[in-house]
């Protein structure tokens, strides 16, 4: 019955449409975001410290290495990564350098200073892989405040991050194209779930 229900035609049209609403969702160029110091965040992030609340902000501190991970973004021609950064020091030290790399390759390095200011990064000829997935990781020149006056915050801190975001660029004609993976175990689920509810109907007619 399974190879029967496979060889018609309203199984393949089904796999089409699915493949073609993914498609089609995939297109929405909105940002994707990753609101630091938010609950929940924590599952983007990686290597970061505990999260932190000061005049009413919500951020995390990074340590000398630390990532995030945008998963399902599909692929871009172009992305632009926005982030949103504060370089604060203690008065003697200077504006540390941040270094940024999209999936393992450098896509640019620059001075973070004091306050909280945008920084925006492209990434041109985008392949996320058969996951889809963006890993950002932040290489940042790092200080021990305990090592500078005493205390007990031993942490190897960075710099502060309160959000950042992926979005892809190009114009009317640009496509995105799906990440493999997820669009594959969407539409085998999709026709699971037809298979299956197919089932239970001539279930329930022959028992009826």
């Amino acid at each position: 019955m399974l190879v029967n229900e496979l060889k018609g035609s309203p199984f393949y049209m089904l796999a089409a449409l699915s493949i073609l609403v993914l498609s089609l969702a995939y297109q929405i160029k909105a940002p994707f975001l990753i609101d630091v110091g938010a609950p929940g965040d924590a599952r983007y992030l990686d290597n970061f410290h505990d999260r932190e609340t000061a005049e009413g902000l919500d951020y995390r501190w990074s340590s000398e290495r630390s990532s995030a991970v945008f998963p399902d973004i599909g692929g871009c021609s172009s992305i632009l990564v926005s982030l949103r950064l504060n370089g604060h020091r203690p008065a003697d030290l200077p504006d540390p350098k941040v270094t940024v790399k999209a999936n393992g390759r450098d896509i640019g390095s620059f001075l973070v200073t004091e306050g909280f200011e945008t920084y925006e990064l492209a990434v041109g000829g985008f392949a996320s892989g058969v996951s889809g997935s963006l890993k950002l990781e932040l290489h940042s020149e790092s200080f021990v405040p305990h090592q500078l006056n005493g205390g007990g915050d031993r942490r190897t801190l960075g710099v502060i991050l309160d959000h950042v975001s992926a979005r892809c660029q190009g114009g009317i004609g640009s496509v995105v194209i799906p990440a493999p993976l997820p669009m594959i175990l969407a539409t085998t689920g999709v026709l699971a779930s037809y298979l299956l509810m197919r089932w239970f109907v001539r279930r329930f007619w022959a028992l009826a």
